[in-house]
């Protein structure tokens, strides 16, 4: 397994596991499925394997089943940034005394200390991200995300950027990856890590469209 690309076949750890064990509580009954590519380190030190080990960027894929009945049901992070971004079905979003609906390609932003929750909209489930940029040691990191589509020979040459941990999300389409030494294509559901300071980049040598989201925990 490479160190900072994890392709959508590689193995990860389950994410819902760790939750059940930090919360001490059974999850809803409507979370079918999460898992891990990429955690911080101190809050994922208990895993031995699998995910790739970030400064402060969370980047967790969960499928939720349809809600019987729809709940207000909210909480926040003090200390911690989250977005939600939808890549399939659709999703009502509480974020503070709003609720959004969002389909397929819409992203939710939530600052610190702002209440936020997720339910399911229909009868199908819904996969989403879970994006968590974490506030360490004094600093105040800031999420940027982007969703670029992509024609066929368009890409991002190598860039390095000192002040900002970073991830690629594949939505469609395939990405030809380059981190650091590492270059490697990922299709849908795989992610690559972008630490500070070394060179990334990537490229869609495919013949249709490439959908990719990038995620930037910035220091301001």
């Amino acid at each position: 397994m490479l160190q900072y690309i994890r392709r959508p076949e590689d193995p990860l750890p389950s994410h819902l596991d760790y939750l059940q064990r930090r919360f001490k509580a059974e999850l809803t009954p409507n979370v079918l499925w999460g898992r891990l590519p990429i955690g911080p380190g101190r809050f994922y030190a208990d895993w031995t394997s699998g995910y790739i080990v970030s400064e402060g960027l969370q980047l967790y894929e969960v499928k939720y089943g349809p809600t019987a009945t729809p709940t207000r049901d909210a909480h926040k992070h003090d200390h911690e940034e989250q977005a939600y971004y939808v890549v399939q079905g659709q999703a009502r979003v509480i974020l503070g005394d709003c609720i959004a609906d969002m389909g397929a390609g819409s992203l939710c932003y939530a600052p610190p200390g702002v209440y936020h929750g997720v339910n399911t909209l229909g009868d199908e489930p819904v996969y989403m991200l879970d994006i968590h940029g974490f506030h360490y040691d004094g600093k105040t990191a800031k999420l940027d995300l982007v969703e670029r589509r992509v024609p066929p020979g368009g890409g991002v040459e190598t860039i390095v950027e000192p002040d900002a941990e970073g991830a690629y999300y594949v939505v469609s389409g395939v990405a030809t990856v380059t981190v650091g030494d590492e270059t490697a294509s990922i299709g849908p559901g795989g992610a690559a890590y972008l630490p500070r300071g070394v060179p990334h980049g990537y490229r869609n040598l495919g013949s249709r469209e490439l959908v990719i989201l990038r995620i930037q925990n910035k220091d301001t």
